[in-house]
């Protein structure tokens, strides 16, 4: 009995800090997806090439942007719409050690009603917290899937007509591409508690205000080849139907 009402009492006495840590890390997770700031064209062209450090989208900004018409002419959609062929998939998930946070705080949550209400108190706080920390970090965790029309990262599409150089960054390059020489105009889907690597991904649309994508990932090799072979079909398409 008492070693249960020690750690009883360490649960309690780290539940602040635990509830804390995490909801900093899905404050950060969900802020690093910067939305879409539309405005005014930029005047200038814009290049294929990216920043000296390896390496600028955003939103919905192609949405509606023009009709794209498939190879064989068989098919039209507005740019922008996601197409039915996956070519990469990956959804940035918490780690583990998230997750037993979460756990721990909801079962010290758990206990606390539990000793004040009983396990008529204590089993409802339990479930209800752990399912609404759940929900949270699985919306902190976005997909990131190229198919035969655009590359997607969370709530964003960029059509491959659109896309120039694309690069995979090392943990010590994506930590650079972060930290220095960064556009404050490009678009981040970043959660480095996920993977240290990236992929940059510049943007040639010349009326697009974002000139570049920084993107978290597992696996940066696989996705920059798939979003290079990706771009390479969507221009070969686009030159055959021109």
């Amino acid at each position: 009995m008492a070693a249960a009402y020690l750690v009883l009492g360490l649960i309690l006495s780290l539940s602040p800090v635990l509830s804390l840590v995490l909801s900093l890390v899905l404050g950060l997770g969900l802020r690093s997806e910067r939305p879409a700031q539309i405005g005014e064209p930029r005047a200038s062209s814009r290049t294929a090439t990216l920043p000296t450090w390896a390496g600028r989208p955003d939103d919905s900004w192609h949405a509606g942007h023009m009709t794209m018409r498939s190879a064989d002419g068989q098919s039209t959609w507005t740019e922008g719409q996601d197409g039915s062929v996956t070519r990469y998939r990956e959804r940035l998930r918490a780690p583990w050690w998230m997750w037993l946070i979460s756990l721990l705080f909801s079962g010290s949550l758990g206990i606390a009603y539990g000793g004040a209400y009983g396990a008529a108190g204590g089993w409802p706080a339990f479930i209800v917290a752990q399912a609404l920390l759940s929900v949270g970090l699985w919306a902190s965790a976005p997909v990131i899937r190229v198919d035969e029309r655009v590359l997607r990262a969370g709530r964003a599409r960029l059509p491959l007509t659109w896309i120039g150089q694309v690069h995979a960054l090392d943990a010590e390059q994506a930590q650079r591409a972060r930290r220095q020489g960064g556009d404050p105009a490009a678009y981040l889907l970043l959660r480095v508690w996920a993977a240290p690597t990236a992929v940059v991904v510049a943007v040639t649309d010349p009326v697009d205000p974002h000139p570049y994508w920084l993107l978290t990932s597992r696996h940066p090799e696989a996705l920059t080849e798939a979003v290079r072979a990706g771009a390479q079909d969507a221009v070969s398409s686009a030159a055959g139907t021109g």
